[in-house]
């Protein structure tokens, strides 16, 4: 919620990324959208990312990490673990927040 606040802060925005967000529900493993959304997989990682090109704020696009449940059936758990702007370069120690948090998720 911290990276949420920190890149909309107003309410409505983290609303309408939220609903978004929701989209997440109707992915299946290996498939790269999720409804209108695409998901692209971070390299060498079991983390993934939804694309959302709509505007929020200030931002022209969001890109939010996540990762599924290492037994992910109907009904699993999908974890959100954290965004960035869409144009926001993907720096080796964001990887490395997002994999610790990735652990944490899971275990």
């Amino acid at each position: 919620m911290d990276d949420l606040r920190a890149l909309l802060p107003r309410r409505d925005s983290r609303l309408a990324l939220l609903r978004q967000a929701a989209k997440l529900e109707h992915w299946t493993t290996g498939e790269s959208f999720a409804l209108d959304a695409r998901v692209v997989v971070l390299q060498y990682h079991s983390i993934f990312e939804l694309l959302i090109d709509d505007t929020f704020g200030f931002s022209h696009g969001i890109r939010i990490a996540f990762c599924e449940d290492g037994e992910l059936q109907i009904g699993g758990a999908i974890w959100l673990l954290g965004m960035r702007r869409e144009n926001e370069s993907l720096t080796h120690s964001m990887i490395e927040v997002l994999r610790f948090r990735r652990e944490m998720a899971i275990s």
